[in-house]
């Protein structure tokens, strides 16, 4: 499925055994072989190499109004439109 900046997701990502629904809004579209930029690299947790398959920046809201949230580079495949 496709996703356009602006679109509402949601996935799942396990960690040390624990699984965690996640759910966030589509900020930038990454193409197939890329990876983000330096600058949002620098935001975000951790990034691998390019990926074979487009694939898109997610950013999950802080707890409160004045945090910016959490910028997450998750796969693909695991995002799902959100009604929300």
């Amino acid at each position: 499925m496709d996703f356009k900046v602006g679109d509402k997701v949601t996935w799942t990502s396990s960690s040390n055994g624990t699984t965690k629904a996640k759910a966030g809004t589509v900020e930038a579209v990454i193409p197939a072989g890329k990876r983000p930029t330096q600058e949002q690299m620098h935001e975000a947790d951790s990034f691998g190499l390019g990926r074979n398959h487009q694939s898109y920046l997610v950013r999950v809201p802080g707890k409160t109004e004045r945090s910016k949230g959490k910028l997450y580079w998750p796969i693909a495949n695991k995002l799902k439109k959100s009604a929300a």
